[in-house]
């Protein structure tokens, strides 16, 4: 660095030549840019280097990147079977529960009275002491629809039927026992039996003889009236469905229902 004297003495020389200073100062601002130059050249030079450096440095991160995401991981832990309980628990839990329905209308109970008057109108007026034929002094009943069962009504039995017209048939004895000719043989009381099918059987021995021979009787299979020798034949005791012209034999599960006079 200059002294203040030396300043000075630049500035008499300046001022006592003009060109010489002139040229002077052109040469400190040539030297100024070749210094400028030199040091921007250095610079250039360290900056590429460390660019350099830095790329080389990327590309290893790089190399490290794809080795770790190349490396397996850890084996996971093994799933549990499935809990099928618990499963089927939670699927009844999302079930709604279903809505009640309506209440139906009470059954009512059977009226005996009415169903006795329906049964007697059925039983025809015996004609010259004989006793009556199914299906020849008056029609076999054709089999009905099906009735609703009631909830809370009271069944008849055929048993009670039986024993609610016994009155009935008694008269009816007593006036076949009037009729002119019709004491030969006599009538006994009323009997009844009921035999179970098994697809083969077709002869039932009855507990007494058949009054008015054999023609006393009246023989019901699955609530239907059957008609003598045709659907059966009476000998003494014995009841014969395959002796009629129809000749069936009961089924397994039915039954058949004989009420008769015993002699």
């Amino acid at each position: 660095m200059s002294t203040p004297s030396e300043k000075l003495k630049q500035l008499l020389e300046i001022k006592a030549n003009t060109p010489l200073a002139l040229f002077r100062a052109l040469e400190a601002l040539e030297a100024l840019k070749t210094e400028i130059t030199e040091t921007f050249e250095v610079q250039k030079e360290e900056l590429a280097g460390k660019t350099e450096e830095a790329m080389r440095i990327i590309s290893g991160l790089e190399l490290d990147i794809q080795t770790v995401e190349k490396q397996a991981g850890p084996e996971g832990k093994a799933g549990a079977d499935a809990d099928e309980d618990k499963i089927f628990e939670r699927l009844v839990a999302k079930i709604p529960p279903p809505k009640k329905g309506d209440k139906g209308e009470p059954g009512r109970d059977a009226d005996e009275k009415a169903i006795e008057e329906r049964v007697i109108s059925r039983i025809p007026t015996p004609k010259d002491g004989k006793t009556p034929v199914v299906g020849v002094d008056f029609p076999l009943p054709e089999k009905g629809d099906k009735g609703d069962k009631g909830d809370d009504g009271k069944g008849v039995e055929i048993e009670n039927l039986v024993e609610l017209f016994k009155p009935e048939f008694e008269k009816l004895r007593k006036q076949l026992l009037r009729k002119k000719g019709g004491s030969g043989g006599g009538m006994g009381s009323i009997v009844h039996q009921v035999f179970d099918g098994d697809d083969s059987t077709t002869s039932f021995t009855l507990s007494s003889n058949v009054a008015a021979a054999g023609n006393a009787i009246w023989v019901r299979y699955q609530g239907q009236m059957l008609t003598k020798d045709v659907h059966y034949t009476i000998s003494g005791k014995t009841l014969n469905t395959a002796g009629g012209s129809s000749n069936f034999t009961a089924e397994s599960g039915t039954n058949i229902d004989v009420t008769y006079v015993r002699t």
